[in-house]
């Protein structure tokens, strides 16, 4: 278990850059003392001033307020394909199957996956292909019914049935990319390690 007042120092050092720390990986890194960090981090912020936000942050805001998910938006952003990100998190993952990836991660960045269990591996490699940590800006979208599409989707296991009960976010995707394929999520014995890196082993 790593030493809390080390974390709190690279958390606290991070901050003070200018960088946008990501808290959930530090508490996940702090294990059981993740409430201590969590207490000093507060604290902490008690202190000092608040950074003006990125203009990254702005960005994905604004569409995220206009119902478009915020991972969505930053790909958009950076004017960058969903295979393109694909590719990269294959090399970065040692992913060969770049088609059920490539379903996972379109998953994720529309908001119908669950990301509590993503491995913090997927985390990282996001945050190098993006240049900024996204895991913020995943949420999961809410559909007409007032439920949230991801909710719906681990009920029904279809990404397509999620996906027709948002069609303001099937108007908004990229011309010549098509949706995320329907999938089944195997069972937690079922599953390889594509399948933890997003699903986790529970």
């Amino acid at each position: 278990m790593a030493d809390v007042d080390l974390l709190f120092d690279e958390l606290a050092a991070a901050y003070v850059r200018g960088e946008r720390p990501d808290l959930a990986s530090f508490l996940v890194r702090a294990g059981d003392d993740a409430d201590e960090l969590a207490s000093l981090f507060d604290a902490f912020l008690r202190t000092v001033p608040a950074p003006e936000p990125a203009d990254d942050e702005v960005a994905v805001l604004r569409a995220r307020l206009e119902g478009e998910p915020g991972l969505l938006a930053l790909r958009r952003r950076r004017g960058r394909k969903v295979d393109d990100v694909v590719d990269d998190l294959a090399g970065r993952l040692e992913v060969d199957d770049r088609p059920r990836l490539r379903r996972y991660y379109q998953r994720l960045e529309g908001g119908i996956l669950d990301p509590h269990p993503v491995d913090e591996r997927v985390w990282s490699a996001l945050r190098d292909v993006f240049g900024t940590s996204v895991r913020t800006m995943i949420r999961p979208l809410a559909t007409r019914q007032g439920g949230s599409a991801m909710a719906y989707y681990r009920r029904t296991g279809s990404a397509s049935s999620a996906a027709s009960l948002l069609p303001s976010l099937a108007a908004r995707a990229t011309p010549g990319e098509p949706p995320a394929a329907a999938d089944h999520d195997p069972a937690p014995d079922g599953r390889d390690e594509l399948d933890r890196l997003f699903l986790g082993s529970d």
